[in-house]
């Protein structure tokens, strides 16, 4: 599928509740992360690093008045997605 920068921004009208990011902690998951703060998505974020999802990117997730869950985990791992799926 292919979105416009208007379906990104009027998500939220079509899709609520939680949003699972992987790779939160930098680069375009990062993107993601902002845009669905911004947008007021509940966010679960997953990454590797626990440090760089607690850093003060996503601490300042609180100015949006959304809920927030960090995860760190390796998603390589053979038996991350189950744990994944459990964990959330």
């Amino acid at each position: 599928m292919n979105y416009t920068e208007e379906t990104i921004r009027n998500l939220k009208k079509t899709h609520d509740g939680w949003s699972l990011i992987t790779g939160a902690s930098s680069g375009i998951g990062k993107g993601i992360v902002c845009e669905l703060a911004a947008q007021k998505f509940d966010l679960i974020f997953v990454a590797r690093s626990e440090d760089a999802l607690e850093g003060p990117s996503h601490k300042g997730m609180s100015r949006h008045g959304i809920r927030t869950r960090v995860v760190a985990m390796d998603l390589v791992r053979n038996k991350a997605p189950r744990e994944l799926h459990s964990r959330v």
